[in-house]
C-alpha cells in the first residue's frame, strides 16, 4: 500500500504472470486473479490504474523448471506511466 501511495505517476499498467506448471487456461485466469488483486490495492490507495492484464505463461522471465525459474515467472509487474 506504501508503494503505491508513494507513486508519482499519471497512471499505472498492471501485469500478471505464471509459472507453467498448469494448463495454459488455468494460468491465464490465475494470473489474471493476481493482476486484479494488486489492481484493487493500487485503486484503494488512490492511483489511476490504466491497464490491468494477465499473460499465463506466455511471457516467461526464466527458462527451465528449477524452482528458481518457476519462482521469477510467478509476477505481478507494475508499470508507471509519466505524467
Amino acid at each position: 500500500m506504501n508503494f503505491f501511495r508513494s507513486v508519482d505517476a499519471f497512471g499505472i499498467l498492471i501485469y500478471g504472470h505464471t509459472d507453467a506448471r498448469a494448463s495454459d487456461e488455468y494460468n491465464m485466469k490465475l494470473s489474471q486473479r493476481r493482476a486484479n488483486a494488486v489492481s484493487s490495492i493500487a485503486q484503494s490507495a488512490g492511483v489511476n490504474v490504466v491497464d490491468v492484464k494477465g499473460f499465463g505463461e506466455r511471457q516467461p522471465r526464466a527458462q527451465g523448471n528449477s524452482a528458481a525459474a518457476l519462482q521469477q515467472n510467478r509476477r505481478v509487474e507494475i508499470y508507471c506511466v509519466a505524467p
